[in-house]
């Protein structure tokens, strides 16, 4: 007797569901002409400020671009760019007063002048600040506007696996080592962390017989979910992610925890290997090639 199982296409609706993937980054921008900057801001006007997000494996990297004017008169004159979350440079125009997303490093004659910023954790103010200074610490007035962030977080897994079978007897059976390696991508700029888990349903064969996955494993059949020899591979920390416990499906067990990444880590990407998924076939079993639907959500 052949077993197999068959990923199916997921309901939306259901949590977030393997392959979701919603990194996107929303930005709007309005210049308000107030600053605690020097007053000879006539002389440097920001004339337009964008932000443009560049994808990585494990972050959001987030590039502010500000386009400038100047009415100085000395070609030679070079500027910089300061990106604060508050309002304000500091008393010498040399730094933001307070908080900095970043800045574009030593003074120079581009235009646009642009920095990065690393958003490995959410900013403390969604509100950003542009400044155009120059060598002389003459300053523009704030160009400002808004990020939302949004996150990244993917899983995903073989579309077929064929269990091992077995020959017809008249007493119960187990098929096992059918291992299946799972993927979960989560790119987050909280870290709220997150859960994998697997829930699953009854086997019909193509003679229409049926068979239990959550019966007592003993007169009905029975799935479980071992995770005896499961790892965790990744380039990236895996510190704060547990692996769930061997578990077979029942009555009262519909769902069955893969994995957990606490709050504060869990960001990267990670490859859950060796899940080996056990399927206890009871006595006197009619024959036939039996499928199933796994459904592995991460929320």
């Amino acid at each position: 007797m052949k077993i197999k199982y068959i990923q199916p296409l997921t309901n939306p609706l259901v949590s977030k569901i393997i392959g979701l993937n919603l990194l996107f980054l929303f930005f709007f921008a309005s210049n308000i002409a107030d600053t605690d900057a020097k007053k000879e801001v006539a002389l440097i006007s920001i004339i337009s400020g964008t932000t443009e997000v560049i994808e990585t494996e494990t972050t959001q990297e987030i590039r502010f671009i500000a386009e400038y004017e100047t009415g100085m008169s000395e070609p030679a004159d070079t500027y910089k760019l300061f990106v604060c979350q508050n309002k304000r440079l500091n008393k010498d125009n040399q730094d933001c007063a307070g908080l900095s997303f970043c800045n574009s490093g030593d003074f120079s004659s581009k235009n646009p002048l642009s920095c990065l910023y690393t958003a490995q954790e959410q900013a403390t103010n969604n509100q950003f600040y542009m400044f155009v200074c120059n060598q002389s610490a003459e300053c523009s007035s704030d160009f400002s506007g808004y990020l939302t962030y949004k996150n990244t977080l993917e899983i995903s897994a073989p579309s077929e696996i064929n269990l091992k079978g077995a020959t017809f007897s008249f007493e119960g059976q187990t098929s096992t080592g059918n291992y299946l390696d799972i993927e979960v991508t989560s790119i987050t700029n909280n870290r709220p962390g997150w859960s994998v888990d697997v829930m699953t349903q009854g086997w019909e064969s193509d003679k229409g017989a049926y068979m239990d996955y959550d019966g007592d494993g003993t007169s009905s059949g029975q799935m479980t979910v071992n995770m005896d020899k499961a790892t965790i591979e990744s380039s990236d920390s895996v510190q704060g992610i547990t692996l769930g416990e061997t578990t077979p499906f029942s009555s009262s067990i519909q769902n069955i925890n893969i994995a957990t990444a606490q709050k504060k880590g869990g960001n990267g990407t990670f490859v859950i290997k060796e899940v080996n998924l056990e399927q206890f076939i009871p006595g006197n079993q009619e024959e036939g090639l039996y499928s199933t639907i796994l459904i592995f959500t991460i929320s």
